[in-house]
């Protein structure tokens, strides 16, 4: 999906906002790859947390 919307942005002619985008991408997959660091997992914990609280 994250992909998807980088080349969504470079159709336009939005380069810097995919570059942005893609920097992003690559920082959290190396971190997933390299040091087991799930940053989604993370967001989705923080997230429910959040969500179980307003209820």
């Amino acid at each position: 999906m994250f992909s998807l919307v980088v080349i969504v942005c470079v159709a336009p002619g939005l380069k810097n906002t995919a570059i942005i985008l893609a920097i992003v991408l690559v920082t959290f997959a190396l971190l997933e790859s390299g040091f087991g660091f799930c940053a989604s997992c993370h967001v989705y914990s923080f997230y429910s947390k959040f969500l179980k609280k307003k209820s």
